[in-house]
């Protein structure tokens, strides 16, 4: 089993490694700092790359995503996405990679497939952020504060890797599609993890909040589990503590 969580986390440090250098220096930039006028719509070209390296950029109108596109926020730039609706223009995973700092207002939902990578230094924030595409990959090394992150497609494949600091602020919704979580990092949810029965929860790092395991699923600790509360249900469910947990309350 050690040797086997030894090959986990070699791999998890190789994903690091080549994220970090994807998304270095925003280099590659097929757009820069567009000028885009208040209130108006903007599409990120398909097989593009689109840079923000400096100041602050507000996109108030729709926002589409073009297939195979995505987006480089650099360190010294701030990006806020304000739109209230988004459209995936066909199927290719679009790439948002933030070295500064990413606000997601509203509630939105990004269909299409999605990968996400903040990097150390980096900062995300959103209220209820959906993502809906078939193949979402979320990885942070930074920090990464959403309202509420749920996925809302039953047919994904989600993987999630938070090396950095995480916090929830509502609840984190896995409860549709298969899901993998490995948390290295810190990682506190004020609400709820709400997991389903094909999805599974590897903890590395630092846990703090509650867990729904209601609908089964699998839960993998190696490092800190802290909890006040563990809702059990089911036959498919599967908890396995390999080092520290730390319950406030009683199990449910």
């Amino acid at each position: 089993m050690k040797n086997i969580y030894a090959i986990l986390s070699f791999t998890f440090l190789m994903a690091i490694t080549f994220s970090e250098a994807t998304y270095a220096q925003c280099t590659s930039c097929d757009v820069s700092d567009p000028n885009i006028a208040p209130n108006t719509a903007y599409t990120f070209a398909a097989g593009k790359t689109t840079c923000f390296t400096a100041g602050t950029t507000t996109i108030n109108g729709d926002v589409s995503f073009g297939d195979g596109g995505s987006i480089c926020v650099g360190s010294n730039a701030t990006l806020i996405l304000s739109a209230n609706n988004y459209s995936a223009i066909n199927s290719g995973t679009f790439a948002i990679g933030v070295q500064g700092t990413l606000k997601v207002n509203q509630n939105p939902t990004w269909s299409g497939d999605m990968e996400v990578t903040i990097a150390a230094g980096g900062k995300m924030t959103a209220n209820t952020l959906t993502l809906n595409g078939d193949v979402m990959k979320v990885t942070n090394n930074g920090v990464f504060e959403p309202g509420t992150l749920q996925f809302s497609n039953a047919n994904a494949v989600i993987t999630i890797e938070n090396n950095g600091s995480m916090v929830v602020t509502n609840n984190l919704n896995v409860s549709s599609g298969v899901a993998r979580f490995i948390n290295s990092g810190d990682l506190m949810i004020e609400g709820n993890y709400n997991s389903n029965n094909v999805s599974s929860y590897i903890n590395c790092g630092i846990f703090n909040g509650k867990f729904n395991l209601n609908n089964g699923g699998q839960v993998i600790n190696t490092g800190t589990f802290t909890t006040e509360q563990i809702d059990f249900g089911g036959q498919t469910l599967k908890l396995v503590i390999m080092e520290l947990l730390i319950l406030k309350e009683p199990l449910i």
